[in-house]
């Protein structure tokens, strides 16, 4: 397949998963920030983000799952949503569910769903740790 054919491609799956307003974002996080250009992929990048978003049906609950998952890392690492160690699911289920871009409960999202939710969750992670890293520095002068 050639090049342009795979750019098509990779641009019509994020279309038709509305994802187009999180192509950048999702780029940058499949090459490690090397780039945000779908045209400044590498071959083997661009084969596996196109492959990542056509799997088969079997494999997509463990994926979603796994997505999920991601999304509870964030909210008990910089958002400090943790009861005796653990992530307190309560209180990530309603921050959730309040401020995801559907407002549904976590399980409620569906695979097709979920990638959104995790790059607005990625971002609003960044925000928390900037403001706990300001936070810091005040303390420490």
């Amino acid at each position: 397949m050639d090049r342009k054919l795979k750019l098509r491609i990779l641009h019509a799956i994020l279309a038709k998963k509305g994802l187009m307003d999180e192509k950048k974002s999702i780029i940058l996080q499949h090459t490690k920030e090397r780039t945000d250009s779908a045209a400044k992929m590498t071959e083997s990048e661009l084969t596996s983000l196109i492959d990542f978003f056509s799997i088969s049906k079997p494999s997509t609950k463990e994926s979603a799952n796994n997505m999920r998952r991601k999304i509870i890392a964030i909210c008990a690492s910089t958002m400090q949503m943790v009861t005796e160690g653990k992530p307190d699911m309560r209180k990530i289920y309603d921050f959730v569910q309040e401020n995801g871009y559907l407002s549904k409960e976590l399980n409620q999202y569906s695979y097709d769903e979920l990638p959104k939710l995790v790059s607005q969750f990625e971002k609003i992670g960044d925000y928390y740790a900037s403001q706990n890293s300001k936070s810091l520095k005040k303390s420490n002068s």
